[in-house]
């Protein structure tokens, strides 16, 4: 058994994107310096009060007279509290976070003499996307999109203008936070360590290495193709110190429950990661008849991948891991774990990043 801290992606700025069962998607979090400045003189203290993150041995509930705090409960409920409160932290988050841009305005609308619009024009200023911009943006989806440019091409400005706003209003607030003592009583949520039993899964990198990544996914999901590739570019900058375990999770029909077969059966040849990489690559293609094609593109054996196929250790072995993530009640894919803990956010990258770095500095 390992243990890990594990990623729903979910990490102060929280939610991963997932492909839950059924195509339907779901949304699944950054500390914050803070510091004084003589400029604006000001410290907010932010009181939250009783919604303050729950401390492991709080009681939650009573049954016949018998306290149960977070200990008492399985680890998949543990889980579920988790993404709760990070959920709740997050949602407090904005709404504290739009008000400190708001403060912020009226702070630069009065010491410059100007209007609140016209701070805030200002400071939202360049945040309407080009032509090329939406023309780019639209070219690096067209394949998947069966609509013209034309017929979008207002739906993504408003998205893209949108995201930009977005983001220079949470650089704003950054620099503002850091240059106030902003304090929010409530604590980012700490994700619980979950062990998780992942001997017989294939592996990533050293073996030996401090910190291990653990993803449950399935070769149809989209955003599990997205986070195959942040995790690429994560093992390779802690090269030596971050190992991958795979571990399927296929839930979005037959075609995934036979590229999770073959996946089993390429890693008996000594090739899962071979196999791995070919099918995101070719995610857009995938059926049930895809794995015999990939099995011969990699160069596997042919008659030991389809004897391996449908035999009782390949759906033994998938079975398996669909245990696990039922019994860690993982609803969505990619469900990932770092050193026990679960991952819940917005930017999967930088949160990995994070989380690798707190696992080294433990």
């Amino acid at each position: 058994m390992l243990l890990f801290v594990s990623f729903v992606i979910f990490v102060d700025g929280f939610f991963y994107f997932f492909c839950p069962p059924n195509n339907r998607i779901k949304n699944m979090k950054t500390p914050h310096k803070k510091s004084s400045n003589a400029l604006f003189g000001i410290a907010l203290l932010l009181t939250l009060g009783a919604t303050q993150t729950l401390a492991a041995d709080r009681v939650l509930f009573q049954l016949n007279g018998a306290d149960y705090d977070q200990s008492k409960l399985s680890q998949g409920s543990r889980l579920a509290l988790f993404a709760a409160e990070s959920r709740h932290y997050q949602g407090l988050k904005q709404v504290i976070d739009q008000e400190l841009f708001e403060i912020y305005l009226a702070e630069e609308a009065k010491r410059l003499a100007k209007s609140l619009e016209e701070i805030r024009a200002e400071r939202l200023a360049g945040t309407e996307p080009t032509e090329k911009e939406i023309r780019a943006f639209y070219d690096s989806r067209k394949a998947r999109m069966k609509k013209s440019y034309g017929a979008v091409r207002d739906q993504f400005a408003r998205y893209l203008r949108k995201k930009a706003v977005s983001e220079k209003k949470a650089a704003l607030v950054a620099q503002y936070r850091e240059k106030n003592a902003v304090k929010m009583p409530m604590s980012r949520p700490v994700a619980p360590v979950m062990e998780i039993a992942t001997e017989g899964f294939p592996v990533k990198g050293d073996p030996k290495a401090p910190v291990t990544i653990v993803e449950f996914a399935d070769y149809k999901c989209g955003y599990c193709k997205k986070a195959a590739e942040s995790i690429k570019r994560v093992l390779a900058r802690f090269e030596g110190k971050v190992k991958l375990v795979y571990m399927d999770r296929p839930i979005l029909g037959s075609a995934s429950k036979a590229m999770a077969q073959g996946g089993v059966c390429a890693d008996k040849q000594g090739k899962f990661w071979a196999w791995h990489d070919l099918a995101y690559k070719n995610q857009k293609s995938l059926t049930e008849e895809s794995p015999a094609a990939l099995a011969r593109e990699i160069g596997l054996d042919g008659k030991a991948f389809d004897a391996c196929f449908e035999s009782d250790a390949t759906i033994a072995r998938i079975g398996k891991s669909e245990k696990e993530a039922e019994r860690l009640q993982l609803t969505s894919v990619p469900s990932i774990f770092v050193n026990g803990k679960w991952i819940i956010s917005r930017d999967l990258e930088r949160d990995l990043i994070r989380a690798v770095e707190e696992a080294l500095a433990e």
